[in-house]
């Protein structure tokens, strides 16, 4: 009798998980976490639920994530926005954590107090509003496995997701950068009336020309993602204004590293280096565009960066010279720079026609370095773009020699764009010729 007993349970098992996978092909599975008054962080239960949320889902193909931050109606309107954005950030980055593919996110809907779930007049009604919902759905019906619970099924209707709310005021730079603000941020200005300057610096040729080197306050190197300098003035002279409530700051990427963190510029010996900060952007994707992003009170200067290991040797990556050192012509204003792996390390001038380069130059692969000069002659420019192994190496002097016809003479800002251009195409390739430029 017991042996049947089994049997029929087992059938009874199998069957339920078969109507629960049916279930699943025609309906939408979601998930509710809740949160502390004016908090976005995820509590120890909320976090235990997301994980259950996360093995469940985990390898089903065609999988679609959407979530919808909400708050209670306590406090301004504007404040409850973001902090509904906030939350339903907290809990995406927390389910990337849990390797659920950030490819399976829809743009998230930061709802804040409007379309609340249950009356805010009580306390059970504000805590069931402070809240983001997890909707997940399947393109194809998923493979519901034994051993990971099921979300309860409920019926769920999300609004369409927005970029940003229709209240905020956004402001596009030229390489796609995002600054989403209140309209009131700098109140009792009108943002209108005040100057914004938002410099993005985000490929080899900016860099160069910014003279944006990636080198860290403790002498390493960083690997960036890119460089934003944003500042918002009334007027030329005065002092850059701090904004009244946060700042969502996008940052376009082709492609999203969750190893990147926020650095900083400090000054050391009258440069500018990097120190980290101690926090991470999201990782989000809207429309379809890849972004990291973070929220800021404070509009600053900022560097989105990773560590890079030193190779095995630190100086020459096991080739001559042990001592990368550079012998250049009498030139006024020279700037020289190695460039490679997202990377860019400032030269070191030891006398006018000498520099070399500090031991951070091995985080770059010898066949990756490119060495960048800038300089002047009378009212003339020049500029060197070249790969380091192409110039010659002089035993005598111990010193890579280059050359007055290794450069190449500009008249234009055009024309050096288009020469320095060259450096995001990866080593090996040709630098191309600028129209109207000549050798000398």
């Amino acid at each position: 009798m017991k042996y049947w007993y089994r049997i029929v349970a087992g059938l009874g098992l199998l069957a339920g998980l078969l109507t629960r996978a049916e279930q699943a092909a025609g309906q939408q599975l979601t998930q509710r976490v809740e949160f502390a008054t004016a908090e976005a962080a995820l509590s120890p239960a909320a976090e235990q639920t997301l994980r259950s949320l996360a093995a469940a889902v985990a390898g089903q193909p065609g999988l679609q994530l959407t979530l919808v931050g909400r708050t209670d109606s306590v406090g301004a309107a504007g404040y409850n926005q973001q902090l509904a954005r906030r939350r339903a950030e907290a809990v995406q980055q927390f389910l990337l954590r849990q390797q659920v593919p950030l490819a399976a996110f829809q743009p998230a809907a930061a709802l804040g107090e409007q379309q609340p779930l249950a009356d805010n007049g009580s306390a059970a009604g504000r805590a069931r509003n402070r809240s983001v919902t997890v909707t997940a759905a399947w393109a194809t019906a998923p493979v519901v496995a034994a051993a990971a619970p099921t979300p309860a099924l409920a019926a769920a209707t999300v609004p369409p997701a927005e970029p940003f709310n229709r209240r905020d005021t956004v402001i596009f730079g030229a390489e796609g950068t995002e600054l989403i603000m209140a309209k009131d941020a700098f109140a009792p200005y009108e943002l209108r009336h005040l100057q914004v300057q938002v410099k993005e610096v985000y490929n080899p040729t900016s860099m160069v020309l910014n003279d944006a080197a990636t080198e860290d306050a403790a002498g390493g190197l960083l690997e960036t993602a890119g460089m934003l300098f944003v500042s918002v003035r009334r007027d030329a002279r005065g002092p850059a204004l701090t904004p009244n409530s946060p700042v969502t700051i996008r940052i376009p990427a082709d492609s999203l590293d969750p190893a990147m963190a926020l650095y900083r510029p400090v000054q050391r010996d009258g440069e500018t280096v990097w120190e980290p900060v101690g926090e991470k952007p999201r990782l989000v994707i809207v429309n379809g565009k890849r972004y990291y992003e973070l929220t800021t009170t404070s509009l600053f200067n900022l560097n989105l960066d990773k560590e890079k290991a030193l190779l095995a040797s630190l100086f020459g990556g096991g080739a001559r010279p042990r001592r990368l050192e550079f012998r250049v012509p009498r030139l006024e204003r020279v700037r020289a720079y190695c460039y490679g792996d997202n990377s860019l390390v400032r030269a070191r001038f030891t006398d006018a026609r000498h520099f070399t380069f500090r031991r951070s130059i091995g985080g770059i692969a010898p066949r990756q370095r490119r060495l960048v000069v800038v300089g002047r002659l009378g009212d003339k420019s020049y500029v060197l773009n070249k790969r380091i192994e192409q110039l010659p190496y002089s035993n005598l002097r111990r010193a890579y020699v280059v050359r007055r016809h290794d450069f190449r003479l500009v008249e234009t800002e055009k024309e050096l764009r288009a020469i320095l251009r060259s450096l995001r195409r990866g080593p090996g390739r040709p630098t191309p010729a600028a129209p109207g430029a000549s050798g000398q």
